[in-house]
C-alpha cells in the first residue's frame, strides 16, 4: 500500500497519523489476544498451567555467613576493629601509610581464641 504524502495538508497528515496509531494499537491488541489464545490452547492440550511451565526461579540455598570475630584493631582506638573482610577501614589504611605492618595491627591470639581450642592435625600413615 502506498500513500502519497506530498500533497496532504498539515491537518490531513495529523488525521492520517492518528488513524495509523489507532490501527496500530488495535492490531497490537489483536495480536496479543491471538497469541494468548494459542498459548492457552496448547497448555490445555498438554494438561499444564502457565505456572507449571514458567516456574519462578528457586532461591539459591547457600551457606549463610555469620558475623566474624575481629582480626585487626586500631592501636589508637582499640574499639575500632576490622574482621579482615570487605573494604579496608580508613584507620587501617592510615596506619599502613604511617608504616605499620598488618601483623602489628593483628589482635592478640589469646583475645580472639580465648575459649576456642585448636584441633591437632591428623597424621596419615602410608
Amino acid at each position: 500500500m502506498s500513500i502519497k504524502l506530498d500533497g496532504l495538508s498539515l491537518r490531513e497528515l495529523e488525521d492520517l497519523i492518528g488513524a495509523a496509531r489507532g490501527r496500530l494499537s488495535s492490531a497490537t491488541k489483536d495480536h496479543i489476544d491471538s497469541t494468548r489464545s494459542k498459548i492457552q490452547h496448547i497448555l490445555a492440550e498438554a494438561g499444564l498451567t502457565l505456572e507449571q511451565v514458567f516456574q519462578k526461579p528457586q532461591k539459591k540455598v547457600g551457606r549463610s555467613t555469620g558475623p566474624v570475630p575481629p582480626k585487626f584493631a586500631n592501636p589508637a582506638n582499640p574499639d575500632q576493629t576490622w574482621s579482615g573482610r570487605g573494604k579496608r577501614p580508613l584507620w587501617f589504611i592510615a596506619a599502613l601509610d604511617k608504616g605499620a605492618s598488618e601483623a602489628s595491627l593483628l589482635i592478640a591470639a589469646d583475645k580472639t581464641n580465648g575459649d576456642q581450642t585448636v584441633a591437632a592435625k591428623k597424621t596419615i600413615k602410608k
